[in-house]
């Protein structure tokens, strides 16, 4: 059996909401299917890392960066088979696309910002017991 070791607010959360789901999850090392509103956040996120690294007069920015979405969603439902989550995949790109489509119609002539980084892992040790608290900030900038 291998030792559990934190990751952040959602690996706790994980251990309060079930602590056999922890079990299975964070010790035994199983995975569940991807669950539909997990899937386009991670979706959605991919797109618009995608979208800002892109430069701003480039004609493909949007293009690229659904392309970006869709591949992450492809990956994540590449080995389901069942016709509910088939469903959820389907459901998932209309959601992340159009999602995006807005986004990127909202954000077209935003200010430029200098964007020092897209995305950013963060450690703090928590004070109670000095493990370290984990995280990660989207799209750094500099205005």
């Amino acid at each position: 059996m291998t030792t559990a070791t934190p990751y952040g607010n959602s690996y706790l959360q994980d251990f309060e909401k079930c602590p056999r789901l922890f079990k299975y999850k964070h010790l035994d090392g199983l995975t569940a299917p991807p669950a539909l509103v997990l899937s386009v956040g991670s979706a959605i996120d991919a797109g618009v890392t995608e979208w800002y690294r892109r430069d701003p007069r480039d004609p493909m920015r949007s293009a690229e960066a659904l392309k970006a979405a869709f591949a992450f969603l492809v990956e994540a439902y590449s080995d389901i088979d069942d016709p509910i989550l088939v469903d959820d995949y389907g459901k998932a790109l209309l959601i992340s696309e159009r999602t995006l489509t807005g986004y990127f119609d909202y954000y077209r002539h935003e200010l430029e910002h200098e964007t020092l980084e897209l995305q950013m892992e963060l450690s703090y040790p928590l004070s109670a017991n000095g493990e370290p608290y984990t995280g990660r900030l989207d799209r750094v900038v500099r205005s």
